[in-house]
């Protein structure tokens, strides 16, 4: 069976996701929830609401903009490139 995040979570309480895909590590620390991996098209930088930490697959990048990593600031911005 495949895992579809448009349609289950995999989490019981956490609602399917649209877009960008994402999943999260089922792992959660005193400190708060795990980080997530989102992926898409596109930079996420300025698209895609994360938290330090996060990672995004850029699925249509190319040569240092594969992954990018949430490093700073909050809600859709501090994105920067591996």
């Amino acid at each position: 069976m495949a895992y579809d995040p448009t349609a289950d979570t995999g989490f019981p309480g956490r609602p399917a996701n649209t877009s960008p895909a994402r999943l999260q590590l089922p792992y959660s620390t005193s400190e708060g929830d795990a980080p997530r991996i989102f992926w898409g098209t596109g930079t996420p930088e300025g698209s895609v609401t994360g938290e330090i930490g996060d990672l995004f697959l850029r699925t249509d990048g190319g040569t240092d903009t594969t992954l990018y990593v949430k490093e700073s600031g909050s809600g859709n911005t501090g994105w920067v490139a591996k």
